[in-house]
């Protein structure tokens, strides 16, 4: 019987769920545009680390797809 060993992620790697990005980007939306930035943060790590699709985001947040792909590059200005 071969041991199984459980590896920890790095240290820095983000764990976070992607609907719980999602919701961050929505949270961060509805407190104004301050928040931003962190929504699009929130948004891009969602797709780089799960693979959000700009449909699924856009649903998760209340806004089009097109206003999810204008409000990411918008933030990485």
């Amino acid at each position: 019987m071969e041991d199984i060993q459980i590896i920890e992620p790095p240290v820095g790697t983000n764990t976070t769920t992607k609907d719980d990005l999602l919701q961050q980007a929505k949270a961060a939306i509805e407190a104004g545009e301050h928040s931003l930035h962190d929504a699009a943060e929130a948004l891009h790590i969602a797709q780089e680390l799960h693979g959000a699709n700009r449909s699924e985001m856009a649903r998760a947040i209340g806004k089009s797809g097109a206003w999810v792909r204008g409000g990411r590059d918008r933030a990485r200005c």
